[in-house]
């Protein structure tokens, strides 16, 4: 890398940083630190949703597999359709309705503090490492391109995420993302066009791969080797739908929507781009194979493109924005983290009492805390989507209860209890028997699919108790009625009122 190349990256991790400090100075409540101050406009909330999902860690896990399969590799976006689009159309007035602080307040209105205790703890682990995965991208590709070693990238990289993440919490990183996210929706096409130039594109690609790869071929991809249609992609998809409805820095984002409309608009906006831009780099990618088939690590590939295929200055550019994708991502991830051990930690364990102040202090600390914890995890974990599947897992165990508590009248606490610790146990006996990415579609559909039918059958016969019922009403009554269940809610409510007259 140039000079001039050096140089552009320093003033745009100067400007991103910049800006978060700036928006982010005037933070001093728990409240606008954790969720926004509930005030976010459709742009701001778009930016910083974009942000979030656009990670490097996916960005990099699933491009890579273009290398190896082409274009067909390009099917696999179509994951934050089933994530964020359902989510949108689905879940968002609802989490936005509910406007809680944390995720885990909505298992405690649902179901009792229980299971709002063990759902804080899983959360925080989830979060905790999934923060490693920006890291591990990032390391791979400045390793290439500033010719530096991981350890120097990384550290960077720790540095300027956490300069975001400390000052204004939430406020601070979603200013940020709207920098990033302007500057991605430039510059990755800007780096696809160039590259399918530099290589020759469909020509190049028609040389290089298969006829199979060249496109959507669902039947003679059925059974690939490196990405098979069955179980892989529907696996991947299926997950995406379970999974992709309680990842707590989307309903932490939803939560600063300033209102349900917002929530959904800006929700519905960031899962159609998000799934375009995710796909650009899957071509890029493929496009790299054409030119360099012989690399040992296909996480590399992006990186080769920008080294070798852009010009001085426009390189400099573009690793300036993968920086920013990083950085963007690894600040959702701290702040998230940092807000879930402020209140599901701190105000619920050590101190219910805990003043806005004083929970500010413990969200500041955390992100310190993080920060270290995140460094360190990334010297040991060499594999990008190994860190984010290994996340995964501490989510994965309370599908079921995310999707019973909002739709289903008879999901109850203890039966969720029993479904998700049998869910973790489980998820780790799939991950640690299952050679290389085997496990993925194990655990995505055929556990995904065991735990709801055990659920639905040990909700079904389960006892109630009184104080479970006027929780659920209680619940209901504020984010509206559930889709199954609805005369059973009526005459609940009745009774209550019966008996407390």
């Amino acid at each position: 890398m140039t000079t001039i190349d050096a140089w552009i990256v320093i003033v745009f991790i100067l400007l991103v940083t910049g800006v978060g400090y700036w928006k982010g100075r005037s933070v001093n409540t728990a409240d606008k630190y954790m969720v926004g101050g509930r005030s976010m406009g459709f742009l701001l909330l778009f930016g910083t949703l974009m942000m979030s999902e656009y990670n490097i860690g996916s960005m990099i896990a699933y491009a890579g597999f273009g290398y190896n399969v082409g274009l067909w590799g390009t099917i696999l976006p179509l994951l934050f359709f089933f994530n964020m689009g359902v989510f949108a159309v689905v879940f968002a007035k609802k989490w936005k309705r509910l406007n809680a602080t944390s995720i885990s307040d909505f298992f405690g209105l649902r179901y009792g503090s229980t299971l709002q205790g063990i759902s804080g703890v899983f959360f925080i682990l989830f979060q905790l490492t999934v923060t490693v995965a920006p890291f591990l991208a990032a390391g791979k590709i400045f390793a290439v391109g500033l010719n530096l070693p991981e350890f120097w990238t990384t550290l960077l990289l720790f540095a300027a995420v956490f300069v975001v993440s400390y000052v204004g919490g939430l406020v601070s990183v979603a200013w940020s993302h709207v920098v990033m996210c302007t500057a991605i929706l430039i510059f990755i096409p800007v780096l696809m066009v160039v590259s399918w130039v530099k290589a020759g594109g469909m020509g190049a690609l028609a040389a290089h791969f298969p006829e199979q790869y060249m496109g959507w071929n669902l039947v003679a991809n059925m059974n690939d080797p490196y990405m098979p249609f069955w179980p892989f992609v529907i696996g991947i998809w299926i997950g995406g739908l379970f999974n992709g409805q309680i990842w707590p820095f989307i309903i932490q984002r939803t939560y600063a929507a300033k209102d349900e409309r917002t929530a959904f608009n800006a929700m519905s906006a960031a899962s159609v781009v998000t799934v375009i831009w995710y796909t650009m780099p899957v071509i890029i990618i493929a496009l790299v194979a054409t030119e360099f088939p012989n690399l040992a690590d296909p996480d590399l590939a992006f990186g080769y493109a920008v080294v070798h295929w852009l010009p001085v200055g426009l390189k400099g550019l573009l690793f300036a924005v993968l920086f920013g994708i990083c950085l963007a991502f690894g600040s959702t991830q701290w702040n998230t983290t940092a807000s879930l051990l402020a209140y599901d930690g701190w105000k619920r364990f050590v101190r219910p009492q805990a003043p806005s102040g004083e929970l500010l202090k413990v969200a500041k600390i955390s992100t310190l805390l993080i920060a270290v914890f995140a460094f360190v995890m990334s010297q040991f974990m060499r594999s990008v989507i190994d860190a984010v599947y290994l996340a995964v897992i501490f989510r994965f165990c309370l599908n079921f209860a995310g999707w019973a508590g909002w739709f289903w009248w008879r999901a109850s606490e203890k039966p969720i209890i029993v479904v998700s610790m049998i869910g973790i146990v489980l998820a780790f006996a799939i991950r640690l028997m299952m050679p290389g990415s085997s496990w993925i579609p194990i655990m995505n559909i055929h556990a995904n699919i065991g735990l709801f039918v055990l659920g639905i059958i040990l909700c079904y016969f389960w006892p109630v108790s009184q104080n479970e019922l006027q929780r659920r009403v209680a619940f209901y009554d504020k984010v509206g009625p559930p889709l199954i269940g609805k005369k059973s809610l009526l005459q609940a409510r009745k009774e209550l009122e019966s008996v407390s007259a």
